[in-house]
C-alpha cells in the first residue's frame, strides 16, 4: 500500500484517487464543480447530501481548508444546486461531516486541524451553534484520527493509532451514555484490524454491517473498501472482511464512503481526468448490502384538531433501545429501526394520551384471533333471517353510539347552563332606577329618619362604680381601690373615644336613598330569581317543546309525548337544583340595622316587587329558553337511546336463542386456537405514519392497540400490561376523568360467545385499573360483542381490527350531576 501521514490524507487525499469504476457514475453539475469535492455524507432517507468542498471562493476558511456544502433532492428526484451551509456549521478552521442522525437534522462535525468534535442541528432553515461532544473519557488524539458517528447517535467509530493497534491505524468503537459522555475506546479485534492501515469507516443503518478501508493484501491496490458483519454484541466477533470488488474499488486509494438507510446505493470519491475530485454514486452488490431496516417518518398531531405538536417521542416496548427524540417545530420526525423489530412510538404531554400504533404487519406478531365452533358458524351464516338481524343489530348499534355521543355533548351543555342559571345576575341591564309617588313618600320618610336620628346617637351608660372594703389593712385597701379606679377611668376614656370615632364614621358613610334603594333591589332580585326561573320554565315549556320537536327525529318526538309527565318533573328538578346553588344575598354594609330601617326596607320591597319581577323575567327569558331547549333535547335523545338499546338487546337475545338451538358439541381445544404465524420480514421499508395524541376530553375514544388477550379467553397477554400501566398513569394525572372500558370481538364468534367473552375482557381490564389504584367510581366496563365492527370481517386483518379494546372518556367527576 501507499504509506502517508494522516495529515497528507486530509489535505492531499484527492490527488491519489484515479480511475473511475465502470459501475460508478458522477453526480450532476449541481454537486460537482471545478473545485475538489470529498467526504460525502448522505441522509438516511437519501434526500440530502452533505460533502466537503475545498478551495471555493465562498468558503469561510483559507483556500486549503474544507467547508461543508449541501445539496437537496427535489420531488422530481433531481438534485438542486449545492449551497454552503455557512456559519455556525462552517468556520475559518475547516470542517467535514463525520455523521448524520436518523432524523437527518443533526450533523456531527470534525475539524481535522484541531481534532475537535461537535454537532449542530437544523432548526427550520438555520443551523444551531455548534455544541462540543463530551469525549474526555474516550482517550484519543483527534488530530490523528478519522471518525464516523452512527445515525442512532450512540456509537462512534474511530480510526486511530492506539495502544492496542496492530497496524499504524486500527478501528475502535466508543459508546455514549444517557448524559452524552463518550466512554473508553474498544478495539474491534484482529479480524477487522490488520498490520496495514484501516482508515475510512462507516456503520450501516442496521448497526451490524461495517464498511471500512484497509491497505491489506489482496485488494485492488492502495486502500480498498471492505465489508464485515458483526456477529454478536462483543464488537470483536466479526465475519471475515470481504473486498467490495472492482465495481467499488479502484487501483488507487478508496477511503470515503456513505450510503442511505436503504443500503443499495453508495456515494464515493473519484478523481476525474482533469485532476479534480468529484462525488460519484454506485449500486452496491446485493451480497454486500446491509440488513434491512424500516425508515419511519411522520408527524406528531392532536388527534382531534390535527394541530402539530412539537413534543419528544420515543420508541415504546421491549427491544427498543433508542433515545428520546425531538421532532421539528412542525412535529415532523424520522426514525430508523431494524426490520422485524416491533415499532411502537409514544409521546408524553400533559392532558393527552398517546396512541400506540404498530407500523404494519411486520412490526409485531399478529394478534391471535378468537374462533367459535366452525359447524355452528357455518350453520348460522347460512340462515337468512339470522343474517338480516345481524344487519339490523349493527345499524342499531351505530344509532345507539351516535346518540351516546350527542348525549355526552348535551350533558356538558346542560351542566354549563345549570351553572349559569345558578348564578345571581351581576346587574339588571334593562334597569333604570324608577320612581313613583309611593317610592317618593318612602324617600321622604328615609330622609326624615336620618335628620331625626343624626344628633341623638346613643352613647353607653357607664355602670355605677362601687367597691367594698375587704382588707384588714386600710392602707393596702386604699391603694388597691385607687388602682382599680384608675383602670376604670382609662377604660372609660377608651370607650368614649371609640364611640366618638364610630359616630363620626357612621354619619360620614351614611348612605343616601339611592344607595338604600339599590341595596333593596339587589336583595329583592336575589330572592325572586329562583321563583321567576321556575315560573318562566313552566310557562315556556310547551312553546319550547314545539320548537325543539322540529329538529328531532320522529322516534325522538314520540318519546317527548310518551314521557311528558316524567319529562316535566325531571326539568323542574333540574331548575330547582340550579336555584339551590345560588348564593345567599347579604345586605351591603356591616352596621346594625335600626327598626325604622327594617320597616322602611320591608315597605320598599312591597312597592318594588312587581317591577323587579318584570325586569327579571325579561333578563332571564332567553337563558331559560336555551336551558329548556338543551334539557328537552337531552331528554328526548336519552329516552330514545334507552328504547333503541332495549330493541338491540332483544334482537341480540333472538340471535343467541337461534345459536343455542343450533349448537353442536364443540371441540375440546376450541379455546386454544393456534395464533397465525408472524409474517416474514420483507426487507427495507419506508413507512409514513403519524403519531396521534388524544386530548383528555369528554367523548374522545382511545384505542388500546397493545392490549391483547389469549384467543377465546379473558387472559391478558404480556404486552398488554405496559399499555394498561400507561392508562393507570393517565387516569392518575387526570383525576377527574370517568371512562368506559369497551371490549369488542371479531366476527368469527356467535353472538352468545362474543357477548360473554367481551364482557369478561372488559371486566378484566376494569379490575386491573381498579386494582392499581383507580377509583372504581370512575370506571364503567361494557362488552359489545361483535355488534359494533369498524370494518368487514372477511379477512383476518379486518377481524383483528374489529377485535379491539377502547377507552372512552364519558365524564368529569367535578362536573357530574344526577341526571
Amino acid at each position: 500500500m501507499k504509506t502517508m501521514t494522516l495529515a497528507l490524507y486530509l489535505i492531499s487525499f484527492p490527488l491519489f484517487l484515479s480511475a473511475q469504476a465502470e459501475a460508478a457514475r458522477p453526480l450532476p453539475f449541481q454537486i460537482n464543480s471545478g473545485y475538489d469535492e470529498s467526504w460525502p455524507a448522505i441522509s438516511p432517507e437519501g434526500h440530502a447530501l452533505f460533502f466537503s468542498r475545498l478551495g471555493h471562493p465562498h468558503n469561510m476558511g483559507e483556500t486549503d481548508e474544507n467547508d461543508i456544502w449541501a445539496a437537496y433532492l427535489n420531488p422530481n428526484r433531481q438534485w438542486a444546486k449545492a449551497v454552503n451551509l455557512g456559519a455556525p456549521a462552517n468556520s475559518q478552521e475547516g470542517e467535514v461531516v463525520a455523521g448524520i442522525s436518523a432524523t437527518g437534522r443533526r450533523l456531527y462535525l470534525y475539524q481535522p486541524s484541531s481534532g475537535r468534535l461537535s454537532f449542530t442541528e437544523r432548526n427550520g432553515r438555520a443551523w444551531s451553534p455548534r455544541q462540543p461532544l463530551l469525549t474526555e473519557n474516550a482517550g484519543f488524539n483527534g488530530t490523528q484520527a478519522f471518525f464516523h458517528f452512527h445515525l442512532d447517535g450512540r456509537i462512534m467509530l474511530v480510526a486511530m493509532d492506539g495502544p492496542e493497534s496492530i497496524g499504524e491505524h486500527d478501528l475502535y468503537v466508543s459508546f455514549a451514555d444517557e448524559a452524552g459522555q463518550w466512554g473508553p475506546l474498544r478495539h474491534l479485534g484482529p479480524r477487522i484490524n490488520s498490520e496495514a492501515e484501516e482508515l475510512g469507516v462507516f456503520l450501516a443503518a442496521d448497526g451490524k454491517t461495517l464498511y471500512f478501508s484497509s491497505g491489506r493484501l489482496g485488494g485492488e491496490g492502495g486502500q480498498d473498501l471492505y465489508c464485515s458483519r458483526r456477529l454478536d454484541d462483543s464488537w470483536t466477533n466479526w465475519s471475515t472482511p470481504e473486498n467490495l470488488g472492482k465495481g467499488i474499488n479502484t487501483p488507487d486509494d478508496d477511503v470515503f464512503f456513505s450510503m442511505p438507510a436503504v443500503g443499495n446505493l453508495v456515494y464515493l470519491v473519484r478523481q476525474t481526468p482533469d485532476g479534480q475530485t468529484d462525488l460519484f454514486e454506485a449500486p452496491l452488490p446485493e451480497a454486500f448490502q446491509p440488513g434491512p431496516v424500516t425508515l419511519l417518518t411522520g408527524q406528531v398531531k392532536d388527534a382531534v384538531s390535527g394541530k402539530a405538536l412539537a413534543v419528544p417521542i420515543r420508541p415504546y416496548g421491549p427491544g427498543n433501545q433508542q433515545n428520546e427524540e425531538w421532532p421539528d417545530r412542525q412535529g415532523v420526525f424520522q426514525l430508523v429501526f431494524p426490520s422485524g423489530q416491533p415499532i411502537n412510538l409514544m409521546a408524553e404531554m400533559p392532558g393527552y394520551f398517546s396512541i400506540i400504533q404498530p407500523t404494519g404487519p411486520e412490526a409485531q406478531p399478529d394478534e391471535p384471533l378468537d374462533y367459535d365452533n366452525p359447524v355452528l358458524l357455518a350453520s348460522i351464516n347460512n340462515d337468512l333471517e339470522y343474517q338480516r338481524r345481524n344487519t339490523e343489530i349493527q345499524q342499531l348499534q351505530l344509532h345507539v353510539r351516535a346518540l351516546d355521543e350527542e348525549l355526552l355533548s348535551l350533558k356538558q351543555e346542560r351542566e354549563a347552563y345549570r351553572k349559569a342559571l345558578a348564578r345571581r345576575p351581576d346587574s339588571l341591564h334593562s334597569w333604570d332606577q324608577f320612581s313613583d309617588p309611593e317610592i317618593d313618600a318612602l324617600r321622604h320618610r328615609f330622609e326624615q329618619y336620618q335628620r331625626t336620628n343624626r344628633d341623638t346617637f346613643p352613647s353607653p351608660i357607664p355602670d355605677s362604680y362601687s367597691d367594698q372594703l375587704s382588707s384588714e389593712q386600710e392602707l393596702e385597701s386604699l391603694k388597691a381601690r385607687y388602682r382599680r379606679y384608675q383602670e376604670y377611668q382609662a377604660g372609660q376614656q377608651e370607650k368614649e373615644q371609640a364611640q366618638k370615632e364610630a359616630s363620626t364614621m357612621l354619619w360620614e358613610k351614611a348612605q343616601g336613598f339611592e344607595d338604600f334603594q339599590e341595596d333593596v333591589e339587589e336583595g329583592l332580585a336575589e330572592s325572586l330569581t329562583p321563583s321567576v326561573r321556575q315560573e318562566l320554565s313552566d310557562k315556556m315549556l310547551d312553546e319550547v317543546k314545539q320548537e325543539v320537536a322540529l329538529s328531532l327525529s320522529q322516534r325522538e318526538r314520540r318519546q317527548l309525548e310518551l314521557k311528558e309527565e316524567a319529562m316535566r318533573q325531571e326539568i323542574r328538578k333540574s331548575f330547582s337544583m340550579a336555584s339551590s346553588d345560588s348564593d345567599s344575598w347579604a345586605k351591603k354594609g356591616d352596621q346594625p340595622e335600626a327598626e325604622w330601617e327594617r320597616k322602611l326596607r320591608s315597605d320598599l320591597r312591597v312597592v318594588m316587587e312587581p317591577e323587579v319581577r318584570a325586569v327579571l323575567e325579561d333578563e332571564l327569558r332567553e337563558d331559560i329558553r336555551t336551558a329548556l331547549r338543551a334539557n328537552l333535547t337531552y331528554w328526548a335523545k336519552k329516552e330514545t337511546q334507552a328504547e333503541l338499546q332495549a330493541e338491540l338487546d332483544q334482537k341480540l337475545q333472538l340471535q343467541i336463542e337461534t345459536e343455542r338451538r343450533r349448537t353442536l358439541p364443540s371441540p375440546a381445544n376450541v379455546d386454544a386456537v393456534a395464533p397465525l404465524p408472524p409474517p416474514t420480514p420483507s426487507g427495507y421499508r419506508e413507512v409514513q405514519q403519524n403519531l396521534l395524541l388524544v386530548p383528555a376530553k369528554i367523548g374522545q375514544v382511545i384505542p388500546l392497540n397493545n392490549v391483547n388477550f389469549e384467543p377465546n379467553k379473558s387472559t391478558l397477554q404480556p404486552e398488554a400490561y405496559p399499555e394498561l400501566n400507561r392508562v393507570v398513569a393517565f387516569l392518575q394525572q387526570n383525576p377527574g376523568l370517568e371512562v368506559e372500558v369497551a371490549a369488542h370481538t371479531g366476527g368469527q364468534l356467535s353472538h352468545s360467545s362474543a357477548l360473554g367473552l367481551s364482557m369478561q375482557r372488559a371486566k378484566a381490564i376494569a379490575n386491573f385499573l381498579i386494582g392499581n389504584g383507580v377509583d372504581e367510581q370512575r370506571i364503567v366496563h361494557k362488552g359489545y360483542g361483535k355488534a359494533f365492527p369498524i370494518t368487514d370481517n372477511d379477512t383476518p386483518e379486518g377481524q383483528r381490527m374489529n377485535q379491539r379494546i377502547e377507552l372512552r372518556i364519558i365524564g368529569q367527576q367535578s362536573t357530574t350531576n344526577n341526571q
